[in-house]
């Protein structure tokens, strides 16, 4: 048995099984849905620098890593940072786009997971921004490079594919019958060059795609 849940979550990228001593735990979350706590993700997620205050003997590991210093606050003190990764700003930056929108329920943090069922076993799925405004669903997938260039996205849009209906029927189960929800699955880009082939895929499978003009339209 523990070897079928160990191969049920490796299916697919981003899972891991359920422990069964753990499975009251909600089927899906973390979740922001009270005003001041998506204030508050939200400044989380604003700034794309990290920022550290710290005793200037304790650096020398940091800026070897790639901080910079910020600002000397005396011969002891000072503040160092460092910009956040660029698929942590992508996610953020979109999150951050339903906020403003006006989104009630919003995933919290990089760890937001709903619990499906894979080959009769459950398990929980990563999912990098949730969101949820009356009946509308928001389930996004963020694909980003450093710098511009063609990204092969095939599996990708494969594994994304692959587990839609059974996102679909965990989330109906958890909101009720009386929602009427409408999902929509994005892939949301930046610094990606979509092949001809991929465009076609995700169309196939229903993925509506955002790409960096979009974004940007959206942020104005």
């Amino acid at each position: 048995m523990a070897r079928a849940r160990r191969a049920a979550s490796t299916k697919w990228k981003g899972t891991e099984a359920v422990d069964p001593s753990h499975e009251k735990l909600a089927a899906l979350g973390p979740l922001v849905s009270e005003k001041q706590d998506r204030i508050s993700e939200y400044k989380r997620r604003k700034p794309r620098l990290l920022q550290k205050r710290m005793n200037t003997a304790e650096t020398d590991s940091y800026f070897a890593s790639g901080w910079t210093l910020r600002r000397t606050l005396s011969t002891e003190k000072l503040i160092i940072e460092k910009q956040k990764p660029h698929d942590e700003i992508l996610e953020n930056r979109f999150w951050s786009v339903l906020y403003q929108l006006g989104f009630d329920e919003l995933s919290s943090s990089r760890s937001f997971q709903i619990q499906v069922t894979s080959e009769g076993h459950p398990i929980r799925k990563q999912i990098d921004v949730f969101g949820r405004i009356g009946n509308v669903v928001i389930v996004a997938e963020c694909k980003s490079c450093a710098k511009k260039q063609p990204r092969a996205l095939q599996k990708d849009i494969g594994e994304f594919g692959s587990y839609q209906r059974s996102i679909s029927n965990a989330l109906r189960k958890h909101y009720g019958p009386d929602q009427k929800l409408k999902i929509l699955w994005l892939f949301v880009t930046s610094n990606v060059i979509w092949s001809t082939a991929d465009r076609s895929r995700a169309e196939a499978q229903n993925i509506q795609i955002i790409e960096e003009r979009e974004l940007r339209y959206f942020e104005r």
